[in-house]
C-alpha cells in the first residue's frame, strides 16, 4: 500500500478471515505501509487465494481517502521459485473523502427556521448524478418533493440541486459537468425552505449530524459534520473535585448560551441523585467563583435533583459561565455514581430571547466508588494462620479479595489490584503462565458461582493484579474471592503493614471508572530483612556470649515478642539451676534496654520481649548480646552452617512474623560428611572414602572416629591409608585403626590439618568388606570428633551421604511353552535385601528373544505392584564382506531376518574391488547357517 495513502495503525500481527485463512500469517510492516503474508503450508501454481483482513486489526484508510488517480495498490513476492515483481491490484470500489466539512446556520435559536449553508471539499471528481446525503437528527426539514432553493458558490451555480427525503434528511444532487476534486464548495439551503432547528440545544461539538455519499469516484461512509455555529448552548458541562460516589465533592457547573441572559431569566440544572440535606443545609445555596454576584434564589429540592437559579444581571450572548458549588455547601454526588457524560444530567434556560428545554449535559465525568474493600492473606493450605506452615515475607501466599463497586461492571470492564514489591511469575498476560486460579470464597448461596464472572491475570513484574469481568454485573453486587497461593504470587519481602495505604484498587468500569484508592482492610504481616546469630567460643562444655542482630521494616511495639529457637543449645550453668524457664536473662548491646530476655530450656528457644523503652521504628537494625554468665551452652553435635532450623519470628502488633530461617548462622564442628565405596560389592573388600568438612584446624592426636554397621575385616590398629591434606599432600596425615566388635573405624591425626573439606582413603587392601546384604538407606552410619577446636568429644551425628547398593538374595526364571520362535510366558520370582519403592525399575534382560509390543500384561500374585515395558534393544548388527571375514557396517540398512537357523545363505561371486551385498543384515541372535561361500577369488569354505 503506498506510505502516503496508510496512516500507521501499529500492529504487528493481523487477524485473517476467508476461506485460506489457516494457511498464512499475517503481519502488518512496521515503518512500511505493507501487509507481509508468510505461507503456513505449500500451496500450488494457480491456487485462487482468498484472505480477509478484518476490521479489527485496525488498518485505516488515510484521510483523504483513495481514489483511482492515487498511486496504485500492488502486490509482490518472493518465492523459493522465483521473485513477483510489484503488480498492480484491481480495487473493487474506491474511498473518497470530504475535507473540512462543515455546517453553519443563520440563527443560533432553539426550533426557529434558519438557512443552512453545508461547505466541504472533495478528494475525489463528482460526476453527473452523484448524491450526497446530510443528515439533519432533531431538525425538522419539510418533505415537499420539490427541489429546494439553493445558493452555491459563485461560479457554480446550477452544478447541484437539493432535495428533501423525509427522515430529517437532504440529498444534494451533481449537475451540469460535475466538480472537480480539491474545489472548495458550499451551498446554502435558503431560510425560505424553512428547515427549523432542533428544540434542544446543539452544541459546537456535537457529533450528530453527519454527510455520506457514494459517488461514482470514491464511496463516503457516514463522517461527522463539524458545526460552525452552535444552537442555544455552545457548551454545558459538569466536573467534580476528588468525586467518590456517595460523598461530598466540590461541584463546577458552566454553560455557554448562544444568546444574551438578561435579568429574571431562569437557569436550571437537573441533578438526579445528587443528594443536600435541607435541615442541615437551608437554602438559598451559596455561589462561588467569578458569577457568584450574577445570580439570585439559587435554590436546590432535593426531592427531584433540580438547582435553579435567577439572574441578576445580563451576560452577553457566547460567555463561558462558570458555577462553583464548594464542598461546604453539603452536595453528595449519587450513592450509584454516574456515568461519562451521563444523560441524565441536563441543562434548561428560560430567557426573554430564547429558550432551550431540557439538554442533556454535554460533558461529565464518571464517579464510581468501591465499597468495603479488604484484602486478607492466606498461606499455602488456605488458612490466615501464623507460624512455619503459615504466611511468610517472601514467601508464596494467597488472598481473600472482598470489594462492593458502587457501579455495574459490564463484560471486559476491570477490576485491578496494586501490589507493590508482590512478585511471582506472570500469568495469563499476553498467553504466558496459563490462567489464574480463582474460586468464590462466600457463603452466600446466591454468590457461589461469582468466580466464573471473572478471569485473572498476574503480572509480577510491576505487582498488578487484573480480574477481566465475563458476565454483567449489577452495583454494588458483593465480591469475595480468593486467590491461591498455588497462583505462586509472592509476598512482598518486607511483609504488609496493617491497612497499609499503598495496596490499591481501582477500575476502569465503563458506567463509572474509580481511580487508585487504597483498599481499607488488610491483614499484616510482619518480616525480617535482616536477622544474624554468632557464638564466641565455638566450643562445647563451655559456657558462649551470644550475639543477635536483626531489622524488620515495621515497628516493635510494647510488649511485643522476638523469638530466637536455637537447636541444641541449652542453659547449664549456676543461674539455669535444673528450671527450664529462665527470665531475667543479662544483656548487653546497643538495645540492651529496649529487651527483657527470657530462655525456654525445653525448646532451646530465646525471647525477647520489647520493654517498657517504648516503640522501636521500623529498619532499626537492632544489636543485642546475651552474655557468658547466662550459662548457655552450644550443641554437642555441633551445628552446621545456615543451618534452616535455626529460626526467629515476631509476634508483632504492626504484623506477625512467622518463623523463618536466620539468614547467618556459623558452623560448628563437623559441617557436613559423606562415605563412598570402591568397588561397591555386597560382601567383598571395598576402597573407604571419608569426606570431612571441618570447621576448625586439627592438632596431632585429634580423633575422628566413625561407626560402620555391617562391615567386617580383621581387627587393624595400623590401616593403610591416603590424605589429600593440602599440607602434606597425599601423604597420611591420619593413623588408622578398626575394631571389628564395634565396627568402629578410628583416625587419629598425627600432623595438623587445616580446616574446610578432607578425603581420608581406606585403602582395599585393607580387606574391609561391605554387608554381604548391601547398604540400605538409613543404615546408622555416625561420625564423632574429639578435638581441641572444638573442646572436647562431641556427640555422634549421622554420615551425611552414603551409596546404597542392594543384593539380589534369591532368583528363578521359567518358561510356559518352550518351543523356539513362538510366543511363551515367563514366571519370574526374586526376593531383594532392600525394600521396592513406587518407581524403582528392575530390568531382566532376555537376549535373543523378541515381543511385537512395547506393554506387557502381567500376572502372578504381585501383578498389581508392578508394570512391564519391553525394550528390543540393540537386536540386530549391520554386516558387510572384507576378503574372507564378515565385519559391521554402520552404514548398512537394518532388515529384520525371520530366518531359521537352518536356511542355507550363498554369498554371489565376489568383484575383487569392491562388494555389494545390498547392506542386509541378519539377526544377531538368530543367524543364518552359513554353508558356503563362492566366488572367483577364493575357495569354498566348510562351514
Amino acid at each position: 500500500v503506498p506510505m502516503a495513502l496508510v496512516s500507521q495503525a501499529g500492529y504487528r500481527k493481523l487477524t485473517l478471515g476467508g476461506e485460506d485463512s489457516d494457511k498464512f500469517v499475517a503481519e502488518w510492516g512496521h515503518g512500511l505501509p505493507a501487509v507481509r503474508l508468510r505461507a503456513l503450508e505449500d500451496i500450488g501454481v494457480d491456487f485462487p487465494i482468498d484472505l480477509v483482513i478484518f476490521k479489527s486489526n485496525g488498518l485505516k484508510f488515510p484521510g483523504h481517502g483513495y481514489t483511482g488517480a492515487m498511486e496504485p495498490i500492488t502486490v509482490s513476492a518472493e518465492l523459493n521459485d522465483g521473485i513477483i515483481l510489484p503488480t498492480n491490484l484491481e480495487v473493487g470500489s474506491y474511498v473518497g473523502a470530504f475535507h473540512n466539512a462543515s455546517l453553519t446556520f443563520g440563527s443560533q435559536i432553539c426550533s426557529t427556521h434558519a438557512a443552512v449553508t453545508l461547505e466541504f471539499t472533495p478528494s475525489m471528481d463528482l460526476v453527473v448524478g452523484d448524491e450526497i446525503v446530510l443528515r439533519l437528527p432533531n431538525f425538522h426539514v419539510p418533505d415537499t418533493g420539490d427541489v429546494m432553493p439553493l445558493a452555491m458558490k459563485s461560479g457554480y451555480a446550477g452544478y447541484m440541486e437539493a432535495y428533501s427525503r423525509g427522515n430529517e434528511t437532504i440529498v444534494y444532487k451533481v449537475m451540469e459537468d460535475g466538480i472537480y476534486a480539491g474545489v472548495e464548495m458550499y451551498a446554502t439551503l435558503k431560510i425560505t425552505n424553512y428547515i427549523r432547528l432542533p428544540r434542544s440545544a446543539l452544541f459546537l461539538d456535537s457529533k450528530e449530524v453527519t454527510i455520506e455519499a457514494n459517488c461514482t469516484n470514491g464511496k463516503v461512509s457516514r463522517t461527522p459534520v463539524s458545526l460552525g455555529t452552535a444552537v442555544g448552548l455552545s457548551a454545558a458541562s459538569v466536573e467534580y473535585a476528588n468525586p467518590a460516589a456517595g460523598e461530598r465533592s466540590k461541584i463546577s457547573l458552566s454553560f455557554t448560551s448562544t444568546n444574551a441572559l438578561i435579568e429574571s431569566d431562569l437557569v436550571y440544572f437537573k441533578l438526579p441523585g445528587f443528594r443536600r440535606d435541607p435541615y442541615e443545609f437551608p437554602d438559598p445555596v451559596a455561589l462561588s467563583g467569578p458569577f457568584n454576584g450574577t445570580f439570585t434564589n439559587v435554590s436546590f429540592t432535593h426531592q427531584t435533583g433540580v438547582l435553579g437559579l435567577r439572574m441578576l444581571q445580563t451576560i452577553p450572548a457566547n460567555t463561558e459561565i462558570r458555577l462553583v458549588l464548594d464542598h461546604g455547601q453539603g452536595f453528595e454526588l449519587p450513592y450509584h455514581g454516574t456515568q461519562r457524560n451521563d444523560p441524565s444530567l441536563r441543562i434548561k434556560l428560560e430567557g426573554s430571547l430564547a429558550s432551550v428545554p431540557w439538554t442533556s449535559i454535554e460533558y461529565s465525568p464518571s464517579v464510581g466508588t468501591i465499597k468495603n474493600t479488604a484484602l486478607e492473606f492466606t498461606a499455602v493450605d488456605g488458612s490466615p494462620h501464623s507460624g512455619a506452615q503459615g504466611i511468610q515475607a517472601g514467601k508464596a501466599c494467597g488472598f481473600k479479595l472482598k470489594f462492593n463497586l458502587s457501579v455495574p461492571l459490564a463484560p471486559t470492564d476491570m477490576i485491578t489490584v496494586t501490589l507493590p514489591s508482590f512478585s511471582g511469575p506472570t500469568i495469563g498476560v499476553n498467553g504466558h503462565g496459563g490462567e489464574l486460579k480463582i474460586t468464590a470464597s462466600t457463603p452466600e448461596p446466591h454468590l457461589a458461582n461469582h468466580s466464573a464472572n471473572f478471569t485473572g491475570q498476574w503480572d509480577g513484574h510491576t505487582g498488578t493484579l487484573t480480574l477481566i469481568a465475563q458476565a454483567r454485573l449489577g452495583a454494588f453486587s458483593y465480591e469475595e474471592l480468593t486467590i491461591s497461593a498455588a497462583n505462586g504470587i509472592v509476598m512482598s519481602p518486607y511483609g504488609n503493614r496493617r491497612n497499609d495505604p499503598r495496596l490499591q484498587i481501582s477500575t476502569n468500569a465503563t458506567a463509572g471508572a474509580v481511580a487508585p484508592m487504597p483498599i481499607a482492610h488488610s491483614t499484616a504481616v510482619g518480616a525480617f530483612t535482616y536477622s544474624e546469630v554468632k557464638f564466641a567460643p565455638k566450643q562445647i562444655q563451655r559456657d558462649v556470649e551470644l550475639s543477635i542482630v536483626f531489622k524488620m521494616p515495621s515497628a516493635l511495639s510494647v510488649g511485643d515478642k522476638v523469638s530466637l529457637v536455637l537447636p541444641g543449645m541449652k542453659q547449664e550453668g549456676p543461674k539455669a539451676q535444673g528450671k527450664e524457664l529462665v527470665k531475667d536473662l543479662k544483656l548487653g548491646g546497643k538495645h540492651r534496654h529496649d529487651f527483657n530476655g527470657t530462655w525456654v530450656n525445653a525448646t532451646s528457644t530465646l525471647v525477647l520481649t520489647v520493654g517498657g523503652g517504648g516503640m522501636i521504628p521500623g529498619e532499626t537494625l537492632i544489636t543485642l548480646e546475651v552474655s557468658r554468665e547466662n550459662g548457655l551452652q552450644l550443641p554437642q553435635t555441633g551445628i552446621v552452617a545456615d543451618d534452616p532450623k535455626f529460626t526467629i519470628e515476631a509476634n508483632a502488633t504492626t504484623g506477625p512474623a512467622s518463623a523463618v530461617p536466620i539468614m547467618s548462622v556459623p558452623s560448628f564442628g563437623i559441617q557436613n560428611s559423606a562415605l563412598d565405596f570402591s568397588p561397591i560389592m555386597p560382601g567383598e573388600a571395598t576402597r573407604i572414602t571419608l569426606g570431612l568438612d571441618l570447621t576448625c584446624d586439627l592438632r596431632p592426636s585429634d580423633e575422628i572416629t566413625l561407626v560402620l554397621p555391617g562391615l567386617t575385616g580383621t581387627d587393624n590398629i595400623d590401616l593403610q591409608l591416603e590424605s589429600d591434606d593440602g599440607i602434606l599432600g597425599f601423604a597420611p596425615a591420619f593413623r588408622g585403626s578398626w575394631v571389628e566388635s564395634s565396627t568402629t573405624l578410628t583416625l587419629n591425626a598425627t600432623h595438623a590439618v587445616t580446616a574446610g573439606y578432607r578425603h581420608v582413603f581406606i585403602k582395599e587392601t585393607n580387606g574391609l568388606k561391605l554387608p554381604t546384604r548391601g547398604v540400605r538407606n538409613g543404615t546408622a552410619f555416625t561420625v564423632r570428633l574429639n578435638a581441641n577446636c572444638t573442646g572436647g568429644e562431641m556427640e555422634r551425628v549421622a554420615v551425611g551421604d552414603y551409596p546404597v547398593v542392594g543384593t539380589v538374595d534369591s532368583s528363578s526364571l521359567s518358561f510356559v511353552k518352550h518351543h523356539a520362535a513362538s510366543p511363551t510366558g515367563i514366571n519370574v520370582a526374586f526376593n531383594l535385601s532392600h525394600d521396592i519403592e513406587a518407581g524403582d525399575v528392575i530390568t531382566i534382560e532376555l537376549p535373543g528373544f523378541n515381543a511385537s509390543s512395547k506393554a506387557l500384561s502381567l500376572g502372578g500374585k504381585d501383578a498389581a505392584k508392578f508394570t512391564g515395558t519391553w525394550s528390543q534393544g540393540d537386536y540386530a548388527k549391520p554386516l558387510d564382506l572384507k576378503g574372507n571375514e564378515l565385519v559391521v557396517n554402520s552404514d548398512a540398512r537394518i532388515l529384520r531376518s525371520s530366518m531359521k537357523p537352518s536356511l542355507e545363505v550363498q554369498l554371489e561371486p565376489v568383484p575383487a574391488a569392491s562388494v555389494d551385498v545390498g547392506g542386509a543384515i541378519v539377526d544377531r541372535y538368530a543367524p543364518p547357517f552359513v554353508k558356503r561361500i563362492t566366488g572367483a577369488a577364493s575357495a569354498e569354505l566348510e562351514p
